[in-house]
C-alpha cells in the first residue's frame, strides 16, 4: 500500500526527493499504472501551476490541468497544443489529468497525446531538484530529448513553448476516444510558406513509436508549393525509412500507414 507524504511547497518536494529514493511526484495520475511505495501529492502547489504568457514565450506550471489549460481558450495557447488539449479524452478527466503528467507518464508503452504537439512547438522542460540545504539546481531539457535524461530526483516544474506564429497548423488524434490504449497516438504538423516555397516544417509523431526528425524537416525546407506528385512520393519514402528505424517500430504497420497518410495529407494541403 503506497503511503501519502503531505507537502506544501516546492522546497518541501525537492527536500523529500532528495532524502526518500523511493518517492514519486503524483499530479493527476491518470497515468499510473503502478503506484509507488510513497507519494508526494503536488498538484495544489501554487508554484506549480502558475500560467504565463510573454512576447516570445507561454510557461505553463507542471501541475496545471487539462480543463484549466482549455478555460485559457485558443487566444491564450498555442492554437496547436488548444486543439490537442481538447482532443484529449473527455472533460471529466481533463478536470484531474495534469499536462506535466500528460507529457511524463505513459501506459503500456504509449505515451500521452500532448507529447506530439509540444514536441512540434519545441518545448523545452524545466526540471529542478535540491542541492544542498538552501540551493537548487535547475536543467532545461528539449522534449525531444527527454528520453536522453535521467529524471530520477527531478521534479518537473514548468514547461516552456516558444510564442510563435504558423500559416499551416494540423492536429491529429488517432485511436480510441476518451482514454488511452496501444492504438493511440497524436500527429501534429506545423509549416510556414514564403516566396511559393516551403520555409519551414515540424513534424511529430507519438504514441508506441515517437517521431520527430529536425534531419528529416531540413530536407523538406525549400520544397516548392504545391508539392508535385513525384516529389511527395520521394517523401513519403523517406518518412518510411524514418519511421522504421525508430524504436519500437517493428509491428506497428497500422501506425506507419496512418503516419504517411497524415503526412502527405498535410503537404498536399499546403
Amino acid at each position: 500500500m503506497a503511503t501519502l507524504i503531505k507537502v506544501a511547497s516546492v522546497a518541501e518536494i525537492l527536500k523529500t526527493l532528495e532524502k526518500e529514493s523511493d518517492c514519486a511526484v503524483l499530479g493527476g495520475g491518470c497515468g499510473i499504472e503502478k503506484l509507488p511505495p510513497k507519494i508526494l501529492c503536488a498538484r495544489k502547489i501554487p508554484e506549480l501551476k502558475k500560467f504565463e504568457k510573454w512576447d516570445r514565450f507561454f510557461s505553463i506550471g507542471a501541475m496545471t490541468t487539462l480543463s484549466e489549460l482549455e478555460d485559457k481558450g485558443k487566444r491564450n495557447l498555442p492554437p496547436l497544443l488548444f486543439s490537442a488539449v481538447r482532443e484529449t479524452a473527455n472533460r471529466n478527466v481533463r478536470n484531474i489529468a495534469t499536462i506535466g503528467g500528460n507529457v511524463l507518464s505513459s501506459i503500456n508503452g504509449t505515451c500521452g497525446t500532448l507529447f506530439s504537439p509540444l514536441c512540434a512547438l519545441d518545448a523545452r522542460l524545466e526540471f529542478v531538484r535540491s542541492k544542498g540545504d538552501i540551493r537548487t539546481e535547475t536543467k532545461s531539457v528539449p522534449l525531444s530529448r527527454l528520453s536522453e535524461f535521467n529524471k530520477k530526483g527531478w521534479l518537473l516544474s514548468k514547461i516552456i513553448i516558444p510564442n510563435e506564429e504558423w500559416d499551416v497548423r494540423i492536429f491529429k488524434h488517432l485511436g480510441s476516444e476518451g482514454f488511452l490504449d496501444k492504438d493511440s497516438a497524436s500527429f501534429s504538423f506545423l509549416a510556414d510558406k514564403q516566396g511559393g516555397g516551403l520555409s519551414a516544417v515540424r513534424i511529430a509523431l507519438s504514441g508506441a513509436v515517437k517521431i520527430r526528425s529536425a534531419e528529416f524537416e531540413s530536407r523538406l525546407v525549400g520544397s516548392p508549393i504545391p508539392i508535385q506528385k513525384s516529389r511527395l512520393s520521394e517523401i513519403r519514402e523517406a518518412a518510411e525509412r524514418l519511421f522504421d528505424a525508430q524504436e519500437n517500430a517493428s509491428g506497428h504497420h497500422l501506425l506507419k500507414m496512418q503516419f504517411l497518410n497524415l503526412l502527405q495529407n498535410a503537404l498536399e494541403r499546403l
